[in-house]
């Protein structure tokens, strides 16, 4: 047979004891006073501080790299429909849904894109090939000088009139 303990009361009240009553009433050793010195100054200069600090960085091991997983990808013949797949998720706002709409699945999505993307490079590079070929050399972007090289002077079709000569040609108003 158990006992019924007595009910608890829904809340308990709490009152602090003084450090004295609580040594007497649970019969606690004295306490011990503890004290400490912080120096006001740890490192004597700032340039000191940077040194410790970069002292301390240098000692910190270098955290082991991560290296991705290697995952096959296995290329896809690029045809018209499989690309108008591929067109129609990059479109797309929602592409997860898109993805499973056009019923892509992941080998076969990858495999598209990188099938894609070799190509569009593989075209690049041919058309790069021909143009040198030719004799026309390799397509240049246009820089902020136009595309010149630094020692060569900007060229104007059209000199610019002194202000001189502008005052003497504008009619007075």
């Amino acid at each position: 047979m158990s006992k019924k303990s007595p009910p608890l009361p829904r809340s308990l009240s709490l009152e602090p004891l003084a450090p004295e009553e609580l040594r007497r009433k649970f019969k606690l050793p004295p306490g011990k006073r503890l004290s400490a010195k912080f120096p006001k100054r740890s490192l004597e200069s700032a340039a000191e501080a940077r040194a410790a600090l970069r002292k301390w960085q240098d000692a910190q091991p270098l955290p082991a790299p991560v290296r991705n997983p290697e995952v096959p990808i296995k290329s896809v013949r690029l045809n018209r429909q499989v690309l108008k797949k591929l067109h129609a998720v990059a479109q797309s706002e929602v592409a997860p849904a898109e993805i499973l709409r056009q019923k892509l699945t992941a080998d076969s999505l990858f495999g598209t894109l990188h099938s894609a993307l070799t190509g569009y490079e593989f075209m690049k590079m041919q058309a790069e090939y021909k143009r040198r070929k030719s004799g026309r050399g390799p397509l240049e972007k246009l820089s902020k000088n136009g595309g010149r090289s630094c020692r060569q002077p900007k060229r104007h079709t059209r000199r610019r009139a002194s202000r001189a000569s502008r005052k003497r040609t504008s009619a007075p108003l």
